[in-house]
């Protein structure tokens, strides 16, 4: 076991973590956020692995359930929401397809093995693999963090506050870790590839440029990566206002991060709020949406007066027609066909990835996982606003909308199940139905 040079960030999170259940979420959070790192690497079969922090720090949450009998009988006497049972649904299909689907069509489908890169192309055809066991791992993992989120909602040791305190501290490390990294590869400061880049196990690239202008990666893998989370934690801030000079500091993150995926998901988002303005009559959010567009303009403008507009060029308007973009649909035919050749059963966990969540879910766990998790979102996010008027309630609709950008973030290129931050929002936004129901028996 190598233990690196994060070990003493996380051992400040993990020591954070058991004096309260607030700092516990706010350290799941920050944990969740150091995606390339990890505490310790371990060494099998000449291989190197990593664990994201969130997922180890998780366990503590487990224990400040434990202190109270009631937190963990309670949450489940009363009714659960429907968006719970249909994520135990998915949970319980994803774990046992992983074991029977690669066994049940074995040899039928070709698949494009997770441990290839999706520029390769290799094919190979399905058999049982470890990579399935891992994958279900994650999918329980993800599962357990759900529900603790939840429990901690249901009985009060987890409120609104503590929630948005922690995306905007999310907000903020991934800004000010960014900016140095894009000012630092200008004027030749050191970056910690030691303690940020720590997980030697995994694939990393903060190195990345683009007609000579540096790519945000910030504390992840890769800037779509971090491009992802970040949209999810803007949108946050801009929907709830919770932070405005934060929300600022954030949006300048993304849009110099050269990435696809906050420029795509941060258009359709922009797109969605002005639509809600008017419709509602919110002068207010419709104003912070004209500033946010015109960052954005000053952006592109930018972008066109010093590299003639390439650097938008390349990461958006032209991505599909490029050698990545080309591999990218490759490998969505590829789980197209998976499904077809499965009856629509899916390949199992863990067998396949393909450009995005939405069609590596579709072609491991097939039409009955994906619409699983889909109505479990769309049953979240419907409980959430049923609370009432959007003006009454900014944090909950901020993180019911943090909740589908980082899903959209996921759909639009992030193929992986081990995001923590994602499964974390999305244990709140299943809570809140509970919440807001209880708002109302007290006058709310």
């Amino acid at each position: 076991m190598i233990i690196t040079y994060f070990f003493p960030i996380f051992a400040i999170l993990l020591i954070a973590s058991f004096r309260s259940p607030r700092l516990w979420f706010i350290a799941t959070v920050v944990g969740s956020i150091f995606q390339a790192a990890s505490p310790v690497i371990l060494v099998a079969g000449g291989r190197y692995i990593g664990f994201n922090s969130a997922y180890i720090i998780m366990w503590v949450g487990v224990f400040h359930l434990l202190k109270s009998s009631n937190s963990i009988i309670g949450p489940f006497t009363a009714r659960l929401p429907p968006a719970f049972w249909l994520f135990v649904g998915f949970t319980v299909y994803s774990v046992i397809g992983a074991i029977i689907l690669p066994r049940l069509f074995l040899g039928e489908a070709m698949i494009m093995p997770p441990r290839f890169g999706l520029d390769v192309g290799f094919v190979e055809p399905l058999r049982p693999s470890s990579g399935n066991y891992v994958q279900s791992i994650y999918v329980v993992f993800n599962f357990v963090l759900v529900t603790i989120v939840y429990s901690m909602m249901r009985v009060g040791k987890l409120n609104l506050s503590d929630c948005a305190f922690a995306l905007k501290v999310a907000a903020i490390v991934i800004s000010v870790i960014g900016f140095y990294q894009v000012v630092g590869h200008y004027f030749g400061l050191a970056w910690p590839y030691e303690v940020v880049n720590s997980n030697i196990g995994v694939g990393q690239s903060p190195d990345q440029t683009v007609f000579g202008v540096k790519r945000m990666s910030s504390t992840f893998q890769e800037p779509s990566m971090m491009a992802m989370h970040l949209l999810g934690v803007v949108v946050f801030l801009i929907v709830s206002g919770y932070s405005l000079f934060w929300m600022v500091v954030g949006l300048i993150a993304l849009l110099i991060s050269t990435s696809s995926i906050a420029y795509a998901g941060l258009a359709a988002v922009l797109l969605v709020l002005v639509i809600l303005s008017i419709a509602k009559g919110r002068m207010g959010m419709l104003a912070s949406v004209i500033g946010i567009f015109f960052l954005a303009s000053v952006f592109v403008a930018t972008d066109y007066v010093v590299n003639g507009g390439e650097v938008l060029q390349r990461v958006v308007l032209s991505k599909l027609d490029s050698g990545s973009g080309e591999a990218r649909i490759y490998s969505d035919k590829v789980a197209l066909t998976n499904v077809m050749d499965t009856l629509g059963l899916g390949v199992g966990v863990g067998s396949t990835r393909a450009s995005s969540f939405f069609t590596t879910l579709l072609a491991t766990t097939g039409l009955v996982g994906v619409v699983l998790l889909v109505a479990a979102i769309i049953f979240a996010i419907r409980g959430a606003f049923s609370s009432g008027p959007l003006q009454e309630r900014p944090i909950l609709v901020g993180l019911t909308f943090s909740l589908m950008a980082l899903f959209l973030g996921l759909a639009l290129g992030i193929p992986d199940f081990a995001m923590p931050l994602v499964w974390v929002v999305l244990g709140v936004v299943i809570a809140l139905e509970s919440l807001s129901t209880q708002v109302r028996e007290k006058g709310g």
